[in-house]
């Protein structure tokens, strides 16, 4: 049996992301730059954030976080202070003897200015309260790697890269000559957003002799981190002599591929140096941060089509079930954005929206027999018995198939009775299309063909069943249809947050009901099929002109850039 957490004092995993993005919106509005989950963990890792259960061994996945330390960090207090002895009780630090990699806090500014002062002198150094002033703008500006036994100790900082995103103009000042780097002030830091694009300088390179490689590191942990938040940079500059000796910036230079610009006119003919993301570049680290933003880009650019689609022509190559149903198939325009938006959100739990809704609806696994045979009921209200199987094989063959992939069935329920339910299973494309032809059933299909969900690993799926009870009508029908479609969303798109990567959907129906909702939800009408009398749909996710499924896109994204953030930081060249 999984070990269970005090649910009043921890907040489950799937619960964290959902808290980020929401703190997000609001630091949005405030100008702040946002949190990342990346960040969030880090702090787990320091133990600012107590994790559940309290002694877990280094690679044992926590199942809870503590909600103090996690409020705590949300409103952006851990950026600014380190746990007393006594806040760490509960939570497991682990002894690393490596140096560690993080952004350089307020409290790491006296260690950071001795080391810098050391290494370059009073005059070069940048004092600590201007670089206090900065990062109370943006406080992923500076980098550094540190002994975490004495990360705070006059010794423990090694290495610090130091990058400030700023205006082009006042860049080229700075290259020129005309003012220095210590000069910028903090209303001229620019603070990090999702899909904007930035001109970076680099205004410190530090390390001790025996790091001078560590700068590489630590600006693979930095492009790792606009990666993820979609920080589009489009040159990143530095400014320093061009030498034979083993310098931080040297080694920075050339194996991150910089460029000199020609006819530098810095007045201590210091080389200007370039770092064009435009341009091919060899470096691993370097090439897949332009691969990362050049996919958030492509989805930027879907995000922003039109979502108003004109239905097919009613009088245009309709099936003979379309003249039949006649004016109970709605042939119109469909807002997807209105549609959208009357959908409800699913929180982490399966609960729709408790703001929103007075009864307690959720969207959740099947997870018993009792679930399987309230399925199997509404099926029967709506399609009758199965004629071929008892129910007790039916519940058997479900129970088979969860086994393999528990993903593939899903109840609505509402104050506690199952009201409503969904059947999608990822199929090879060979027998969706014998289903589609008539040629199988889905009960016929050998557990071999049931497909698991794995990350990266293209799926299409077959969506046989999506209703409700037949004894809900009318107003109360639709209502627990918009349920339905909401979780449906959330289905689709907690698969996206995990890598799911679905080329389409299919589903085929002869019901209004069903051919409806498929048009609601953006599906379209494939050719008639010989000997059918049923509409084929298909739900392509190439498609750019659907919210439902741009959202979809965008968290499929981010699982991406998480993976392209860890090739970043851990390549070796």
């Amino acid at each position: 049996m999984a070990e269970e957490i005090p649910n009043a004092e921890y907040y489950s995993p799937k619960e964290i992301d959902e808290l980020i993005e929401q703190t997000n919106r609001e630091r949005h509005r405030k100008g702040l730059s946002p949190l990342t989950i990346s960040t969030f963990y880090r702090r787990v890792e320091k133990g600012l954030i107590g994790s559940y259960p309290p002694e877990r061994q280094k690679r044992q996945r926590a199942i809870g976080y503590k909600k103090i330390d996690v409020d705590a960090f949300l409103r952006g207090e851990l950026s600014h202070r380190i746990k007393t002895k006594s806040e760490q009780v509960g939570s497991h630090v682990q002894n690393r003897t490596l140096p560690s990699i993080d952004i350089v806090y307020p409290d790491d500014l006296p260690a950071l200015g001795f080391m810098e002062t050391q290494q370059l002198g009073w005059e070069q150094a940048i004092p600590a309260n201007i670089i206090l002033s900065w990062l109370n703008k943006n406080e992923h500006l500076y980098w550094m790697q540190y002994n975490p036994r004495n990360r705070r100790g006059l010794d423990g900082i090694l290495a610090v890269l130091g990058v400030l995103p700023l205006h082009e103009d006042l860049i080229q000042k700075i290259l020129r000559g005309e003012i220095l780097a210590k000069q910028i002030k903090a209303e001229d830091i620019l603070v990090y957003e999702p899909n904007r694009t930035y001109s970076c300088l680099i205004t410190s390179t530090t390390a001790l002799p025996s790091y001078q490689s560590s700068t590489r590191q630590l600006l693979q942990h930095l492009l790792a981190y606009w990666c993820e938040n979609s920080i589009d940079v489009s040159h990143l500059y530095a400014l320093g002599p061009e030498n034979l000796e083993d310098t931080s910036l040297m080694r920075l230079v050339i194996e991150s591929f910089f460029s000199p610009l020609e006819n530098p006119k810095h007045p201590n003919s210091s080389t200007i140096w370039d770092l064009r993301f435009s341009r091919y570049n060899p470096s691993l680290y370097v090439k897949e941060y332009q691969k990362c933003i050049a996919r958030k880009r492509r989805l930027q650019d879907k995000a922003m089509d039109k979502s108003t689609i004109l239905i097919e022509n009613p009088d245009q190559d309709m099936l003979p079930i379309e003249r039949e149903l006649g004016k109970a198939i709605h042939n119109r325009l469909r807002d997807f954005d209105h549609l959208d938006n009357r959908l409800y959100k699913v929180d982490a739990n399966g609960r729709l929206d408790a703001e929103r809704l007075k009864d307690d609806v959720r969207f959740r696994r099947v997870i018993s027999d009792d679930d399987i045979r309230a399925c199997l009921h509404i099926n029967a209200s709506l399609f009758g018995d199965s004629k071929k199987y008892s129910e007790n094989e039916l519940v058997a063959q479900r129970q088979a198939w969860l086994a393999v992939n528990p993903d593939i069935y899903y109840v609505l329920e509402v104050n506690g009775e199952i009201v409503g339910f969904i059947s999608a299973f990822p199929l090879p494309m060979p027998t969706i299309s014998r289903i589609l032809h008539s040629e199988i059933r889905m009960g016929d299909v050998s557990i071999d063909d049931l497909q698991v969900y794995k990350p990266d690993i293209p799926v299409s799926i077959y969506l046989q069943t999506i209703g409700v009870h037949k004894k809900y009508q009318g107003i109360q029908k639709r209502r627990l249809g918009i349920f339905l479609s909401s979780g449906f969303r959330d289905l689709i798109n907690k698969l996206g947050s995990r890598g799911i990567e679905i080329e389409a959907i299919y589903t085929r129906s002869d019901e209004p009901d069903g051919i409806n909702m498929a048009y609601n939800l953006g599906f379209t009408k494939l050719p008639e099929i010989s000997g059918v009398d049923k509409v084929i749909f298909k739900l392509d996710f190439a498609r750019r002109d659907l919210p439902f499924l741009t959202e979809y896109q965008r968290r499929l994204e981010n699982h991406r850039a998480k993976q392209s953030a860890h090739i970043i930081r851990t390549a070796n060249h």
